[in-house]
């Protein structure tokens, strides 16, 4: 866990086992940065920048010890994003949206101790932008949370 991350970024995961070898998954994302740039104690410009987004998958899991949302699973995905720029004074960009359209497959391993879940996982995501070309990310991550069932 990153805790200067929570000051300008959030993630929420929920996960619904629909049998004992899969689950669906719902990720709400969330990321806001404001950089001041100064020059003499006046301050010259503002960069803001901002994402929200929204990630659906189904994870396979193929653990035969164990029923979802315990043990290994490969995962494929789509996202859905939505980003907001705006320079002001001599950053010169005033303002942009535009959306990005992701699809990806992750692979990870999660264990649930009673109330509690810990997922590490990795993978690749494929983003699609109306402004810019295909772009191929790497994805990984630890996770630690709450079993609610």
């Amino acid at each position: 866990m990153n805790p200067v991350g929570l000051l300008y970024s959030a993630n929420v995961t929920y996960e619904k086992p629909i049998s004992d070898s899969g689950s669906v998954i719902v990720r709400f994302r969330y990321y806001h940065q404001r950089l001041n740039f100064n020059v003499n104690q006046n301050e010259v410009f503002a960069i803001s920048k901002g994402t929200k987004g929204i990630k659906l998958g189904y994870r396979f899991y193929l653990s035969k010890n164990s029923a979802a949302p315990n043990g290994f699973y490969i995962s494929p995905n789509i996202d859905l994003m939505f980003r907001n720029k705006d320079y002001d004074a001599y950053g010169n960009l005033i303002a942009e949206k535009s959306n990005y359209y992701g699809l990806g497959v992750h692979t990870g391993k999660q264990w649930i101790w009673g109330k509690f879940a810990f997922d590490i996982y990795g993978g690749a995501d494929l983003f699609l932008t109306p402004n810019s070309p295909v772009a191929i990310l790497p994805v990984g991550g630890l996770s630690l949370g709450f079993a609610l069932e």
